[in-house]
């Protein structure tokens, strides 16, 4: 049964009849839809949320999944490379890359003690040095032996220099 309290007034708004219910009823219904609205706001944020850390681990799986796969690929690659380098140089060039570097090395080395490279022959297997050719002194000689020992990655210096003083 409905209260004289619940119902303030009646009125007419351009021919419309307008009930204006009172002001428990008024405040309990604000507090409904505030309370409705919060639920509403409360299930898409948590929904949101939800969706995000979803998104977030598959891309992280991902990535985790690509960067495995890259990098296996990339050490394969590289295998294969290092391998593919070592024949070649080794059959192409009739020596080790090693080899190379320590003769190329030594004849920088031996061109700093006056000697004149052109007149010596330096030849490097499995990092020992031959040394040949001529030089003008035997004082050229020994510092031409002892730069060819202390370049990195000689084992051992085969001197087979010949002393011959110039002509003057």
């Amino acid at each position: 049964m409905m209260r004289f309290s619940d119902v303030l007034r009646f009125g007419l708004a351009g021919g419309v009849a307008v009930v204006l219910a009172g002001p428990m009823r008024a405040a309990r219904a604000e507090d409904d839809v505030s309370r409705a609205a919060r639920q509403a706001t409360d299930s898409a944020a948590s929904a949101t949320n939800n969706a995000g850390n979803s998104v977030g681990n598959a891309a992280q799986s991902a990535g985790s999944a690509t960067e495995g796969a890259a990098k296996s690929a990339g050490e394969t690659t590289g295998n294969a490379a290092k391998s593919a380098g070592s024949a070649v140089s080794n059959t192409a060039t009739g020596g080790s890359t090693i080899d190379k570097t320590i003769t190329t090395t030594v004849k920088e080395q031996i061109s700093k003690t006056g000697a004149d490279v052109r007149d010596l022959d330096v030849d490097t297997k499995d990092g020992v040095v031959t040394l040949s050719g001529k030089t003008s002194s035997e004082t050229v000689r020994k510092s031409t032996v002892e730069a060819a020992k202390r370049v990195p990655g000689v084992k051992n210096v085969n001197d087979k220099i010949e002393v011959k003083p110039k002509n003057k």
